[in-house]
């Protein structure tokens, strides 16, 4: 190519970035002699290491579109966390900002591109300060920060964005109601849930599968099976595809009923619906919660022969823990053996919760050993194995455990619940101050210690 043009400058930028070259992209970058908006959002996500296969600012039909002279959309189907990009130095997170400070001029899709950046990697103090800045925003900008705020464990700020979001009047998508609810689910708040159902069905809003998907699971972790049951019954049968059965099986078997589940699936395969990876995983958590030893070995033995599916780290995962709950030890400590890629971090932790389970510490302190060598930073061995320590009344062990767990720097997630109070839902955690709302739990537990 004699002369490459502003697209073709561009595929090439957009495929550096996807392969993780951002040197190479940088240099290219700057001798570009023209760059549009698509060129500089594809610097600012690859500065932030997010996967751009999909990312329609830095793809080739946003770059002929733009490259044409029409405006390019960002859409939230592309919008995907960031693998591993969670802990960022303060010079990694200035990199993308700098980026966005040098561009000429910068439109709603460019303040977007940056806010759902800097989110997805897990600096949310710094999206919502680009956030509160933008001069312009739209429903997209919404919805990239309500999302991210869900997906990184943080309900209460994405339902109280969203509130703001419909007093100021600004029309919520299909991936914003997504987020909302699955916010109230995470919180196991119904008012809300039922609220945002409310506003569905007033505005006539056509609900897509994954909308409908986070109805049924936001009814199912409030604790009204009935309810999820009730909107999954009520959608067209053309529309119940794989993830809605997915969800309304994965949602009896949270609730205990493992046999309901199974049920649901003869039906599923009965209506002609393919079962997907995510099918099994659901079918033998469901069983394994439920007892149904022998029924979730036949389905993770059809998995491939009749379905084709291949059996990931996932499924052993959940293969351990069934034989485990039934009291098979042998039999889920060679299913580790049997892995494809060699067992991992959370099957050695699956099977140090069983050997719990049964009280077996000689197994149990080995797995933990074994689990901790592979990922010394996840606490998730660390806690169990102190809880192990815990439950025998061994209480320097307990104190070695957390010792060794602080050296290696393994944090465990501070643990918190929500009680409404006055019609407000009110987080509690454990080192959280006392305050009016906790006062008022306190003297109804005391009240009630009293009468009985």
């Amino acid at each position: 190519m004699a002369t490459p043009n502003l697209f073709s400058f561009n595929t090439m930028l957009a495929g550096y970035a996807r392969l993780g070259m951002l040197h190479q992209a940088r240099r290219l970058f700057d001798r570009m002699p023209h760059r549009d908006v698509v060129s500089w959002n594809t610097m600012i996500l690859a500065s932030l290491a997010l996967p751009l296969a999909a990312t329609p600012s830095a793809s080739i039909p946003s770059s002929a579109a733009s490259h044409s002279g029409s405006t390019p959309t960002l859409s939230p189907a592309s919008w995907s966390p960031a693998s591993g990009s969670g802990r960022r130095t303060s010079s990694a997170r200035s990199t993308p900002r700098k980026l966005f400070d040098e561009m000429p001029t910068r439109d709603v899709l460019a303040w977007t591109t940056l806010v759902h950046g800097l989110a997805s990697s897990g600096d949310l103090v710094s999206a919502r300060r680009v956030f509160d800045e933008m001069p312009e925003k739209n429903s997209i900008s919404w919805t990239a920060l309500i999302g991210s705020y869900t997906r990184h464990g943080h309900p209460f700020e994405a339902l109280d964005l969203f509130r703001n979001m419909m007093k100021l009047g600004v029309a919520p998508d299909q991936f914003t109601f997504s987020s909302a609810l699955c916010a109230c689910g995470a919180i196991a708040s119904v008012k809300h849930g039922k609220q945002i159902h409310a506003r569905l069905l007033r505005t006539r809003f056509n609900p897509n599968a994954i909308v409908i998907s986070s109805l049924v699971d936001m009814y199912s972790k409030c604790g009204d099976l009935a309810g999820g049951q009730r909107v999954f019954d009520l959608t067209d049968a053309g529309r119940l595809d794989a993830v809605l059965w997915n969800t309304m099986m994965s949602a009896a078997g949270q609730h205990g009923d493992g046999i309901e589940a199974v049920k649901m699936f003869e039906e599923m395969i009965k209506t002609g619906t393919k079962p997907d990876a995510n099918t099994f995983i659901v079918l033998l958590t469901a069983c394994s919660h439920s007892g149904l030893v022998e029924q979730g070995l036949q389905f993770f033995c059809s998995m491939r022969k009749q379905h084709g599916v291949v059996p990931d780290e996932d499924h052993y995962v959940c293969l351990v823990d069934l034989l485990g709950r039934a009291g098979r030890l042998e039999e889920a400590t060679e299913c580790l053996r049997e892995m494809p890629c060699g067992p991992s971090a959370r099957a050695w932790n699956a099977l140090l919760g069983v050997c719990r389970i049964h009280g077996n510490l000689q197994l149990g302190r080995t797995v933990a050993q074994r689990a901790i060598k592979l990922d010394p930073e996840c606490p998730t061995a660390y806690v169990l194995l102190s809880n192990f320590y815990a439950d025998l009344g061994r209480w320097e062990s307990v104190e070695k455990v957390r010792h060794l767990m602080q050296e290696n720097k393994a944090m465990k997630e501070r643990a918190s619940s929500w009680i409404a109070v006055d019609n407000e839902i009110q987080s509690l955690g454990a080192l959280d101050q006392l305050q009016p709302a906790e006062e008022v739990v306190c003297v109804g537990n005391i009240s009630l210690s009293d009468e009985a």
